[in-house]
């Protein structure tokens, strides 16, 4: 079972099918996201601006 907090507080998921769309939105946001060097330069980047 997995807790996933969202606007409407937390829930619990333990249905295969609602874990398994979770999984996918959660693989697809890691797909998306830039390896953790380039965050890091981009978050540095961003700072120097400021």
């Amino acid at each position: 079972m997995q807790r996933f907090a969202h606007t409407r507080g937390a829930e619990f998921i333990d249905a295969p099918a609602q874990l398994h769309r979770y999984r996918g939105k959660l693989e697809r946001v890691d797909n998306a996201a830039l390896p953790q060097d380039a965050s890091l330069d981009l978050i540095r980047r961003i700072a120097q601006e400021l």
